[in-house]
């Protein structure tokens, strides 16, 4: 949070208490024609003058983790969570992997707490149906020193719970037991319990490091929650078993490894578990969550809708593909698109095109890009800083902020890279921000490295009009049909297959080039994909 101050010198702007006047006076506010490098200073400064729960609707995964990374600079750590969406496709019996089941537990938890909190999703995790918040209430155990609890009984619970037992808790999940002593690794905490039994009863509970193994704050009592968002218990199990077997009898496929469970009756958890649970629990969406004062961020409206749409179409097309050959609930039962429309309404709009006469048209505009040229840079500093301003540059690496420091020393630079002092003009820090923002009305000029040394950018290439077609979903394409990539030229699409890229597994189009080279696509990544368009009777060369 080193960028704290940028945010304590805004709230205190005549911009920033416009946008607070309106919000006093309950009326819809859109702020527009402002760079996106200052969502999140917009978002930690509404926070900062009044602490509640915030909850910012990106558009997917990886504009989620972008926004976390800036507000991190702005805001401490313990106020922020994510929530990101599930990232499957519907029908396709897929799983989350870990993290993102860990993250989305973890934020549950803490959303339950009804803590103030900057809550950074996705439209998907918005209107993507998920359990109710009494079918987590209901299944914490409370335990509290020097009560009873059977022992044994403890360690089945831990297991139905889906708690994985390990010689030493290594990880979020883990729990161990050596005598009277249980570790376990809970999603609402960010270090392992340690609870201390004498027979049946609970001595102690302390968190304790992970590294060390040494014990440390003390607790009085503790909630023990599912490991997993959808862990099914006996009723649910019972019911969610007669409807897999009634689809099987009907005909319809399902995964070998599911119809082993059904066969085992281990159905607690499974892969695809996603796309059934509405079946045999209450569900709502992400808005149930919320306290009646939070506060919804939109960044990116027009952005946002067009996403909305491709994911209704996505879950429609995809059930009227499958319905006839595996089990699948209606997309209505999985999406609720009107959780959409009702957080819309009372959203604080951000986006950086400019549509409506009564919209706040802050001055908060990007930097550009000086592409190492350094004189520039000097020059336009040395400007700013003659009239008044004070400028802040950002670098994720203390080499980097070394050589700035070099480059820039006639402007006598604090020589501590870790924190801002307000009384020099020139502040070098190393932060992850990924923009430069001009913020006029506090006459403060934020860099980031990448604007004073700039990029090498490949000019990128257009499409032939006339030989290709935008894909709205991956659903617009057929195995074997022909593609071009935007960098890569023409290729075949062979397959959508699921694969884990940089710690996170989502799905991937499979391009084939000549000589069987493979090019792997994201599914986020679909816009650089068009479809090609030519003779039919001529095939063109990959």
């Amino acid at each position: 949070m080193i960028l704290n101050y940028i945010a304590e010198k805004f709230t205190s702007s005549d911009e920033f208490k416009e946008i607070r006047k309106r919000q006093q006076e309950g009326s819809t506010i859109s702020i527009e024609g402002i760079s996106s490098s200052s969502f999140p200073l917009i978002t930690a400064s509404l926070y900062q003058n009044d602490p509640r729960q915030i909850f910012v609707i990106t558009e997917n995964s990886q504009k989620m983790n972008e926004v976390y990374l800036d507000l991190s600079c702005l805001a401490d750590n313990s106020i922020l969570a994510t929530m990101p969406p599930w990232e499957t496709l519907p029908y396709e019996f897929i799983s989350s992997p870990e993290k993102t089941e860990r993250d989305r537990i973890t934020t549950i938890y803490r959303l339950l707490k009804k803590d103030p909190l900057i809550t950074v999703t996705t439209v998907e995790a918005l209107i993507r149906n998920l359990p109710s918040p009494e079918f987590f209430i209901k299944k914490g155990m409370t335990l509290e020193v020097d009560d009873e609890y059977p022992f044994d009984d403890l360690l089945e619970m831990l297991i139905d719970y889906g708690y994985s037992r390990e010689a030493r808790v290594e990880a979020f999940g883990h729990f161990s037991v050596k005598g009277g002593i249980i570790d376990i690794f809970l999603p609402s905490h960010e270090n392992p319990v340690r609870l201390d039994f004498f027979g049946d009863t609970l001595e102690s509970i302390r968190e304790f490091d992970l590294n060390s193994q040494i014990s440390y704050s003390k607790l009085e009592s503790e909630i023990i929650f599912p490991r997993k968002e959808l862990i099914l218990f006996q009723k649910e199990k019972k019911e969610i078993g007669r409807i897999l077997r009634n689809a099987l009898s009907a005909g319809l496929e399902l995964p070998d490894d599911l119809t082993v469970k059904l066969e085992n009756d281990d159905l607690a958890s499974f892969r695809g578990i996603e796309d059934i649970f509405p079946a045999v629990m209450a569900t709502t969406t992400l808005l149930t969550y919320m306290d009646d004062n939070a506060l919804i961020i939109f960044n990116d409206t027009p952005e946002l809708m067009s996403k909305r749409k491709l994911i209704e179409k996505t879950f429609s097309e995809l059930y009227a593909k499958k319905r006839d050959k595996t089990l699948c609930l209606k997309p209505e039962e999985l999406i609720d698109t009107t959780a959409f429309d009702k957080a819309r309404e009372k959203a604080v709009k951000l986006q950086t095109m400019t549509t409506a006469r009564d919209s706040l048209k802050p001055s908060l505009r990007g930097m550009a890009n000086y592409h190492g040229k350094i004189k520039a840079v000097r020059e336009e500093i040395s400007s700013r800083i003659e009239k008044g301003w004070k400028i802040i540059i950002t670098t994720g690496f203390e080499g980097q902020a070394r050589r700035l420091f070099d480059l820039l020393s006639e402007f006598k630079p604090d020589s501590d890279f870790d924190k801002i002092n307000p009384e020099k003009n020139l502040n070098i820090v190393i932060s992850p921000y990924r923009e430069g923002l001009e913020i006029n009305e506090i006459k403060l000029l934020l860099f980031s490295d990448h604007e004073i040394f700039g990029k090498s950018y490949r000019k990128k290439k257009q499409f032939k009009k006339k030989s290709s077609r935008p894909i709205d979903s991956f659903l617009d394409l057929k195995v074997g049909d022909y593609v071009v990539h935007i960098n890569h030229g023409i290729g075949i699409f062979r397959s959508i297959e699921r694969m884990t890229a940089g710690g996170v597994e989502r799905d991937f189009l499979m391009i084939e080039y000549a000589e069987g080279d493979k090019l792997y696509v994201s599914l986020d990544q679909i816009t650089l994909v068009q479809k090609y368009i030519g003779l039919e009777s001529r095939s063109p060369k990959l």
